[in-house]
């Protein structure tokens, strides 16, 4: 599955992945694409952090003390509880530090939005901001990293996917990694709607579509 993505980042600078959150499985599957292309070109990583704690990601990857990753408040479940901030998540930003490459975990989530659109937009610039001479990878939720405009709930979103691929154009790529079956933590324990044929897959480059998850599991 890892030699499915690969070929579909040549000459990309920025990579955006839209995901199900609260799974086991992606941030695995991650974890492993990671160490596979480390081993053939250096990059950095954005998350869907809040930006409040920047600091204390830089720390941890600064030092690699496994107490400073644990206590950052984001890290608690009373704290988020879409599964952005799940153990696995935890164990992908261990495994990019474990790497030693010097990668750079950017928080790319704005906390101070007030709304979806200076959401969109606050995270669209973190990571056009970050993209320098090095490939960047956001992993964010799949309406964020969506390359067209979408109506949802009669709202326009008008997703950060969008106003990158407006600067990058062919320089940018996203790729959508859902399932086709099993369970995910978003505030509760929820079933997979499989999105296969779904006109929101047009919305991406690349599907990669895992056969089940599972549930997230927290620190």
């Amino acid at each position: 599955m890892i030699e499915e993505i690969i070929p579909k980042i040549k000459n990309k600078q920025i990579i955006l992945f839209g995901e199900i959150h609260g799974t086991k499985e992606i941030p695995e599957l991650l974890s492993g694409f990671f160490e596979e292309i480390s081993k053939k070109e250096d990059f950095d990583v954005g998350l869907e952090i809040p930006d409040e704690f920047q600091g204390q990601i830089d720390s941890y990857m600064n030092s690699g003390d496994y107490s400073i990753l644990k206590n950052i408040l984001f890290f608690s479940k009373e704290e988020c509880t879409d599964g952005r901030n799940s153990l696995e998540y935890a164990s992908l930003i261990r495994s990019l530090y474990n790497l030693n490459k010097n990668i750079k975990i950017y928080c790319i989530s704005p906390s101070s939005a007030e709304n979806q659109e200076e959401m969109e937009e606050g995270i669209a610039n973190k990571i056009l901001e970050k993209a320098n001479n090095k490939k960047i990878f956001a992993i964010m939720g799949n309406i964020h990293s969506s390359k067209r405009e979408i109506y949802f709930l009669g709202q326009k979103i008008i997703p950060a996917g969008f106003l990158v691929f407006e600067k990058m154009k062919e320089k940018m790529i996203t790729i959508l990694l859902t399932a086709e079956e099993g369970k995910f933590f978003n505030n509760e324990i929820k079933e997979v709607i499989s999105s296969k044929g779904d006109e929101f897959e047009e919305n991406f480059d690349y599907v990669l579509r895992l056969k089940k998850v599972t549930p997230c599991s927290f620190l």
